[in-house]
């Protein structure tokens, strides 16, 4: 490389700091310096990494502009740079040319070309990674984050020196894209991964630092705990989810449709992804004597004392996360945290089959929601509010039903029994009208068009209400009032969506059932007092 063009290139490549158009024009100089270098071996190997970077920068300033045909053409650019690598690679395996250091200082120790050849190209494998995803092309984003988070993981043993807290939480991230597409062995792994990872963090605390450094590092060690804990809820939550649904699709069958997505990216770098095993492994020599702290499965759940095992290693994650995510400081994550809970006994209930146990697991879920509910300012929390009403609306309405199916065997439903069935029936009702009154004007009234949002939700509080008042165990003349307010209940959402179309559309199922009920309102209220159904 003549000196000339080197300086030509060391000025274009410091302007690549600016942003915006001129720092895109400056890198596409600087590329356009390097074609006019006579490309033999020797001049490659001063040139191919300062390529590299041109490319990995020139994607970076492309794709800040958001636009769809900005992200086709970075990832152009990345993919030109992973097959420049790649091809380096296979010619030369012995050999790395000289990063930007070596040219413009010769003194620097060889071994760091290597380390930063391998960089660059980690670097373009994670841009790819964020370009993919704005280009919708998820396989293909989820493969190259692992690849990266595997090449930095590798990096470690030669010397280089990886932030393990980071790691770990990204690690932990990349396992909700495995276990929400319900792949479940690569998102244990990806956890697993992540609580070793979190591990050697711990050690990367210095005693020698002062007390303000170790105190930061601290904080920061317990929040990626305390997020990777949420990750292996969501985990829990997810398995259990898929597997009563009866959707639970084999994970051979999820892995198949990562097969573009191994094709393009086995052509660009070295890998060895199998679309018939798992595509993720947590063999990390650097991992070695580490204990595994993530024992729980990632097969179909069939029966309860399995749903139990991966219930309780939930449960147990979650209160391990609550220890950071307090109340006090982290309000809305606290929230979140106690909803999973929730969640959790949810989907456990469904495994059961002892009814007396099922009412119990969703009494639980009433405790642990109405216990944050009463703390809440709905002037500050309105949304946070109106989610935990609804819900515990839904729960006590369960608990009902339950509990009337427990008594089903009865001749005639006792009066302890009829009592506790009203007492549910009574607090679904109250939180489902808790809910509806946030919706309210200044006139108690609700507004003749509901928040686009809540168009459903609130409209399915009528459809709960209509149902639950028909559900109580009262004396005729009482039940034959309580008709008439189900049937005003169901008038509503029937004028309502005639008013607006768009909610017609959202109550396309309820909607028939409600016109039906509407016309029936007066047979049933005489059947109710006549001691007859309809």
């Amino acid at each position: 490389m003549s000196s000339d063009l080197l300086e030509e290139f060391g000025e274009n490549i410091q302007t690549c700091a600016a942003v915006g158009g001129k720092a895109l024009s400056s890198v596409s100089e600087s590329l356009a310096t390097l074609d006019q270098i006579e490309e033999d071996e020797d001049a490659q190997i001063k040139t191919i990494s300062l390529r590299l970077s041109c490319l990995n920068q020139k994607a970076v300033l492309k794709s800040r502009n958001g636009g769809t045909e900005d992200y086709k053409e970075a990832c152009v650019y990345l993919e030109s740079a992973c097959n420049i690598y790649k091809a380096w690679r296979i010619q030369h395996p012995d050999l790395y040319p000289k990063s930007t250091d070596d040219v413009l200082s010769p003194d620097t120790e060889a071994s760091f070309s290597k380390r930063a050849f391998e960089t660059l190209h980690t670097t373009s494998l994670y841009l790819l990674a964020q370009v993919w995803k704005q280009m919708d092309l998820k396989q293909h984003s989820t493969l190259a984050c692992y690849l990266t988070l595997t090449r930095l993981a590798q990096s470690s043993l030669e010397a280089e020196k990886v932030d393990w807290i980071d790691w770990a939480l990204n690690s932990a991230t990349l396992s909700q894209c495995f276990a929400s597409g319900e792949m479940y062995t690569e998102a244990k792994n990806c956890l697993t991964a992540a609580y070793c990872a979190l591990e050697k963090g711990q050690l990367q605390v210095d005693p020698d630092d002062d007390e303000g450094e170790k105190s930061h590092l601290k904080e920061k060690l317990d929040h990626c705990r305390a997020d990777v804990d949420r990750c292996c809820l969501k985990y829990c939550l997810n398995l259990l989810q898929s597997s009563w649904t009866f959707e639970y699709i084999p994970e051979q069958d999820m892995r198949n449709m990562y097969k573009d997505a191994v094709s393009s990216i086995q052509g660009l770098t070295f890998c060895d992804f199998d679309v018939n095993k798992s595509l993720i492994n947590t063999e990390y020599p650097c991992f070695e004597g580490v204990a595994n702290q993530f024992d729980v499965t990632s097969s179909q759940v069939e029966i309860f004392e399995q749903a139990r095992q991966v219930f309780l290693i939930g449960q147990s994650r979650c209160n391990r996360a609550k220890l950071f995510y307090t109340e006090d400081t982290y309000c809305r994550d606290y929230i979140e945290l106690v909803r999973d809970h929730s969640q959790l006994f949810k989907q456990l209930t469904y495994f059961e089959y002892d009814l007396s146990r099922k009412i119990s697991m969703n009494k639980k879920r009433t405790e642990l929601l109405s216990a944050v509910l009463k703390d809440l300012n709905p002037e500050h929390y309105i949304q946070v509010c109106r989610q935990l009403q609804y819900e515990l609306g839904e729960t006590f309405s369960d608990i009902a039903d339950l509990q009337k199916e427990l008594c089903a065997s009865e001749k005639d439903v006792s009066l302890t029994s009829a009592k506790k069935i009203n007492a549910s029936l009574g607090k679904a009702v109250h939180f489902f009208k808790e809910f509806l009154k946030t919706f309210e004007n200044i006139n108690n009234k609700l507004p003749d068009k509901l928040p686009e949002m809540y168009v459903r939700p609130a409209l399915m509080a009528h459809f709960y209400l209509a149902r639950l008042y028909s559900k109580f165990i009262v004396p005729p003349t009482v039940k034959a009032q309580n008709v008439e307010v189900s049937g005003s209940f169901y008038k509503y959402i029937v004028d309502y969506c005639q008013k607006n179309e768009e909610a017609l559309e959202e109550m396309k199922h309820e909607y028939p059932i409600c016109s039906e009920m509407v016309m029936l309102t007066h047979a049933r209220k005489q059947a109710s007092l006549s001691g007859s159904t309809v």
